[in-house]
């Protein structure tokens, strides 16, 4: 899934939301009751008009209807569960996305004594499940490290979180490499909080 795709995916389970009156924050769960099912029609929450499996959602209104009614179910497809449950897409389609947003991208990497630009790219690839370190390293060269960011700086900045030893921020190169490494989570982390701002945010269209 593209940028473009993504966006219009979001826009259309907000205004999914918003036109059912879902109560904000509640974004319904699996109706124990009924098993996924194959289906050819279109997913009721995004509109996606692929056939593929669908999960019967319970979605609570945000007040009762005039029927006396609390809640409704809806037939919805994989994307919108996993949406629903977690606030993105799937890692894999997550990162397509996101890799488009990297593209001749920079963010500023903001700490306490200093700050520096770091590609939105390096964020991405520096901040993963898994070791992070090759492709820590793989950037470490390629990152501009301004002079400000002195060894002494960059060692009390590290030595705040706690989790090195004395002994272990003695390398500088190292130290570079971890502050990276922070650096590229905290970045892909705003970025995701961005791109998943909730309805009330942002309009529908």
């Amino acid at each position: 899934m593209n940028l473009k795709d993504y966006t219009l995916f979001r826009a259309r389970v907000c205004t999914f939301l918003c036109s059912n009156n879902v109560r904000p924050g509640c974004h319904g769960c699996t109706n124990p009751d009924q098993e996924d099912f194959f289906s050819k029609s279109p997913c009721e929450c995004c509109g996606q008009a692929l056939h593929g499996n669908r999960e019967g959602w319970t979605f609570a209104y945000n007040q009762k209807q005039e029927d006396g009614s609390a809640e409704f179910t809806a037939d919805i497809c994989s994307d919108c569960v996993h949406f629903l449950t977690y606030g993105a897409l799937d890692d894999a389609q997550m990162l397509e996305v996101e890799k488009e947003i990297a593209e001749q991208n920079t963010r500023e990497a903001v700490f306490m004594r200093f700050t520096f630009s770091m590609p939105l790219d390096a964020a991405l690839q520096c901040s993963h499940q898994g070791e992070c370190i090759e492709d820590v390293r793989a950037w470490a060269s390629k990152i501009v490290r301004p002079d400000s960011i002195t060894p002494e700086l960059l060692k009390a900045e590290l030595r705040e979180c706690g989790a090195w030893t004395p002994e272990d921020l003695e390398d500088d190169a190292q130290n570079w490499e971890r502050l990276i490494w922070i650096a590229a989570g905290n970045i892909k982390d705003d970025e995701r909080e961005r791109l998943n701002h909730t309805c009330e945010s942002e309009p529908p269209f």
